[in-house]
């Protein structure tokens, strides 16, 4: 007997690049259901949906658990006005926690529940010593305060009551995503040589800003007057910025029917995954042990920043929605500047007698 569709009206099918999506098609509505099947952010568009069709089949999950207010989330302004791929790794983040605490009631929990759950995250070696997971972790944390802040605000908890507020963390400092350095780009450019689609890649996001999600939209239609001009797609920020002559002799070794620059198989354009694990490939082929498309982004804001840009050129430059990122690479920048000057004072300096 064949099972019953827990959502009727949605349907599984795949989209051009072969990725299964689901399909809500029920009198007059047609859309799309974003998010892992079954989970809240799912269940909160298929309510949607159904609500434009003035049907009551919604499912929903039961009142006060955690999947209940991550549905609330999902439903909030603030949420909807995130940008895509953020919304993405909302989705991916709460279906982990929906996984592990989704029907359990969120007015219960306590910090040392909040903490085994971050534990969850880290990788531990055979001594018992954290290795990795720490970022993860303290999201982990992150989310859920952002879950009890939405619970409180709306009287589901008392005031005061956020078990993630009070809950202990990994201490954790980094810069993220590694950044390249000039030696890098030019071991790249050595194994990866003229004419190439790596280094054409490369050079968009080393003298663009690029991000992968750009990069696989970006083509000759972007191009006016010697200058590329886009709108990121994180922040919706416009820029445009000049083409190098690197850059031109790449794209003028295109061929002169293809509009996209980095195109897949048969001139089909690549998801932002898909090209984010094929230039990870072509970084190895480079015998680099490390780098990533985002590293180049913070490549060119560190050179930017060390050849003595201001923080409003890198800003323009990176598209990025404020200052407060351009001034992190200004002020490392400016750390090495006032270092090196101490330096060469104290260099006539001898500390030792001989």
């Amino acid at each position: 007997m064949p099972r019953k569709n827990p959502y009727p009206g949605v349907t599984r099918v795949a989209d051009r690049h072969g990725k299964p999506r689901f399909r809500f098609r029920r009198k007059g509505v047609d859309c799309y259901i974003h998010g892992v099947y079954g989970s809240p952010e799912f269940i909160a568009e298929y309510q949607v949906a159904c609500e434009g069709t003035h049907k009551a089949a919604q499912p929903t999950a039961k009142a006060f658990t955690f999947d209940w207010l991550m549905q609330k989330h999902f439903a909030t302004p603030r949420y909807r006005g995130l940008s895509a791929t953020t919304r993405d790794n909302h989705r991916r983040r709460f279906a982990w926690i929906s996984k592990e605490i989704g029907d359990l009631p969120f007015a219960k929990m306590k910090p040392e529940h909040v903490e085994a759950l971050m534990a969850k995250k880290l990788v531990l070696d055979d001594q018992g010593n954290i290795t990795g997971g720490r970022d993860a972790a303290k999201r982990v944390k992150v989310d859920l305060n952002g879950l009890y802040k939405l619970a409180q605000k709306n009287g589901w908890v008392p005031m005061g009551c956020n078990p993630a507020a009070l809950a202990d963390t990994v201490s954790v400092k980094t810069d993220g995503y590694y950044t390249w350095t000039l030696a890098d780009v030019r071991q790249f450019m050595e194994v990866h040589g003229p004419g190439t689609k790596a280094r054409l890649a490369l050079l968009i996001m080393a003298t663009t800003g690029a991000s992968r999600q750009d990069v696989v939209k970006m083509g000759r239609q972007n191009v006016k007057d010697g200058r590329i001009n886009f709108a990121r797609g994180k922040t919706k920020v416009a820029t445009s910025i000049l083409v190098t002559d690197e850059l031109q002799a790449e794209i003028d070794m295109l061929p002169a029917g293809q509009m996209l620059f980095v195109t897949h198989r048969a001139g089909q354009p690549y998801t932002k995954e898909s090209f984010g694990n094929w230039f990870h490939n072509r970084v190895r082929e480079a015998g680099l042990t490390r780098g990533s498309a985002h590293g180049l982004r913070k490549f060119l804001a560190t050179l930017a920043a060390e050849q003595g840009a201001s923080t409003d050129e890198i800003r323009a430059t990176m598209a990025h929605s404020s200052n407060a990122q351009a001034e992190t690479y200004t002020k490392k920048a400016r750390i090495n500047v006032l270092t090196d000057n101490v330096q060469r004072k104290i260099s006539g300096t001898k500390l030792s007698n001989h």
